[in-house]
């Protein structure tokens, strides 16, 4: 097993490809963790998701998106997609892409509370990493969590030895964006369009320099894809 590390933070808290025919992992790695000093100093533990986390995964996803659209568009289609449904199409999306993807999972006493998908570029970009996806639990947002996904998501993309980092977010989610630009992040001029159910939600696309110390996030995001 993978040494833990602990990082004392002051601020608690498709194209798919071929399907793998690799087995999945049984076993649960660590790969880091942090004290969280408004949770009383417990640890929160980050790892590489396990096939038993996936559903787990989509319900969070469910949670979390619901929390951080709320207001922004109609409660109809929020409900268009139940957790149930996100669930399935994380199980099937992790199926195909584990072996060029990484699904890293936050725990606090055994229980999932956040997570981050990181792969190549959508569109195959040289040397450019994509997050794909961010969300924490709503019950542990404003305590670190966050912050401590975002910054190991970079480190994975750095590893995998790109320059140049991007992601989409819902133009409306405001304070993911100003999550995203107070870590260094900036609009790239390029955006798309983006739906829940019936309900437009264009996206813009933002990007980071790899090369470069990018500063640190004041506040935990809300939900991003």
């Amino acid at each position: 097993m993978a040494a833990v590390r602990r990082i004392h933070d002051s601020h608690p808290t498709p194209g798919v490809p071929a399907q793998s025919s690799r087995p999945a992992s049984k076993t649960r790695k660590p790969r880091g963790s942090f004290h969280a000093g408004r949770l009383g100093r417990v640890a929160v533990t980050l790892r590489t998701a396990i096939l038993d986390d996936i559903a787990s995964v989509g319900h969070l996803h469910h949670r979390s998106r619901r929390s951080a659209y709320q207001g922004m568009v109609p409660d109809a289609a929020l409900d268009t997609y139940g957790a149930d449904a996100a669930a399935r199409w994380w199980v099937e999306r992790w199926s195909h892409e584990r072996d060029t993807h990484r699904l890293t999972v936050a725990e606090h006493q055994g229980r999932l509370i956040g997570f981050t998908y990181v792969g190549p570029h959508e569109d195959g970009e040289p040397a450019t990493g994509e997050l794909y996806a961010i969300h924490v639990d709503p019950g542990h947002q404003g305590r670190g969590v966050g912050r401590a996904l975002i910054r190991d998501a970079l480190g994975t993309m750095r590893e995998r030895r790109c320059r140049r980092a991007v992601l989409w977010v819902y133009a409306a989610n405001h304070r993911a964006r100003d999550f995203y630009e107070a870590g260094g992040w900036r609009p790239d001029g390029i955006g798309r369009d983006g739906w829940l159910g019936p309900v437009p939600t264009p996206q813009l696309r933002y990007a980071l320099d790899l090369t470069v110390a990018a500063a640190e996030p004041a506040t935990p995001t809300a939900a991003q894809g």
